[in-house]
């Protein structure tokens, strides 16, 4: 019997053919397991598993994307680069960093040629 409802769980809006129920549902779940951990990672800086595990977790989603890549969302953490920052770090100047190193870089040639 055709029921429209079961039917979008296998072929939402723009998928071509059949896609199982366990990527679909993987797919999301991945992607927020993903996201929780990079937030433990990144802005929290109390990671709960190891890099390994991280990317074996985003390696399976990868995967999946790349074998259907009509579920692609911008959302997924393999197609965003993260902007959340954490407050531990504080912000700096691109042209700060390279005048100070420029100043260093120059003492220490100053100080090798007057060991010469």
């Amino acid at each position: 019997m055709y029921t429209p409802g079961i039917t979008a769980i296998f072929c939402p809006a723009g998928v071509s053919g059949l896609i199982s129920p366990a990527t679909l549902l993987d797919l999301p779940s991945l992607r927020d397991l993903l996201v929780f951990h990079e937030r433990k990672y990144y802005i929290e800086d109390s990671p709960l598993i190891s890099d390994y595990e991280y990317d074996i977790l985003y390696k399976q989603l990868e995967a999946l994307e790349v074998e259907h890549p009509e579920l692609v969302t911008p959302d997924s953490p393999t197609q965003r680069v993260s902007t959340d920052l954490s407050g531990i770090f504080r912000q700096c100047n691109i042209q700060s960093l390279c005048y100070h190193w420029t100043i260093l870089t120059m003492k220490t040639i100053s100080m090798i040629l007057i060991q010469l």
